[in-house]
């Protein structure tokens, strides 16, 4: 009877040795961390209520920063065609009111200055069909073409060419994204200028052409482009670059669960945007991101737990 009754009672000690344990381990989440509100204020954290977005489906291609020096050198050519045109059709006219006038002007200099005149609205008209043919109608129509080439030629902007695979297609929008792809995630916005105006030898897809007026490119380098389509939003939430850390392969974020306690969250990005990432899943309208000095949190999360960062 004393055996069985002993046996009970270390039966019982060790239920109860396990619940504590139990409750132990609820308490002290492996993804959670405790920071006093002095060390809080010390590091600089701080926490806001995270800012919907709106995700629209886009058709994404890849492309190039376009060399500036061709347009550069096709409207040299238009210039200079200009200045010639203006010169032997004032040539011309003079030469036509002095004979008319019987005055020291034969018919074969009238004739010769005529030949002149049109030989010279030919290699304007030559010029000006070269740098259609190489840059598009759209582009060559631009009231602001010289100080675009100037702006080009100085790198302060910059044109990029984006190719879509055979098969996709696109309506165009007034802007698109576009990041070169040793800096994918720095999207910048893009002007939409016109269809490119010929097909790539390899793609064989319809390409377009956009004036990105910041952070320009050199000539050659490799881009891609994120172009909206019709398709319906979808809502969903951003989460800014500094709300987000990297740990043992994922991407993670911390959520403030009480005064002192921050809970560490998977980050599902989905889409990258200009300033953040979508996300529609895993964030609450109610939910306190930290947004400043989540890898701080990180940081005191391992060395509690006796690890080590990435």
């Amino acid at each position: 009877m004393w055996m069985f009754l002993n046996r009970h009672a270390t039966t019982e000690a060790h239920g109860e040795e396990h619940k504590k344990e139990k409750e132990h381990g609820e308490a002290h989440s492996p993804t959670e961390v405790k920071l006093s509100h002095e060390m809080q204020t010390n590091a600089g954290l701080q926490t806001a209520l995270p800012q919907t977005a709106e995700w629209k489906p886009e058709v994404k291609g890849f492309g190039r920063v376009l060399d500036p020096a061709p347009m550069v050198t096709g409207l040299f050519d238009i210039d200079a065609a200009q200045a010639a045109l203006a010169a032997s059709s004032k040539e011309h006219a003079r030469t036509a009111v002095l004979f008319g006038q019987n005055q020291n002007a034969s018919l074969q200099a009238l004739e010769a200055a005529e030949a002149a005149m049109k030989r010279d609205q030919l290699l304007l008209a030559s010029a000006r069909a070269r740098f259609v043919t190489a840059w598009g109608r759209n582009l060559a129509a631009r009231t602001d073409l010289p100080a675009l080439a100037e702006s080009l030629a100085s790198m302060q902007a910059a044109l990029v060419r984006i190719d879509l695979m055979p098969g996709e297609s696109w309506e165009p929008t007034p802007t698109a994204r576009v990041a070169s792809l040793t800096a994918a995630d720095k999207l910048s916005e893009a002007e939409f200028v016109g269809v490119a105006p010929s097909a790539d030898p390899q793609t064989q897809g319809l390409a377009f052409v956009f004036l990105l007026r910041t952070n320009a490119p050199a000539p050659g380098t490799a881009m891609s482009g994120f172009l909206p389509s019709s398709g319906a939003a979808e809502p969903g939430w951003r989460l800014p670059p500094s709300a987000l850390v990297r740990h043992e392969g994922s991407v993670w974020f911390y959520m403030q669960t009480g005064d002192e306690t921050f809970e560490r969250q998977p980050a599902k990005l989905e889409r990258r945007l200009t300033d953040g990432w979508f996300v529609s899943e895993g964030v609450e309208a109610t939910n306190k991101l930290v947004i400043t000095g989540a890898q701080m949190l990180l940081s005191e999360q391992l060395k509690g737990a006796g690890g080590e960062e990435e």
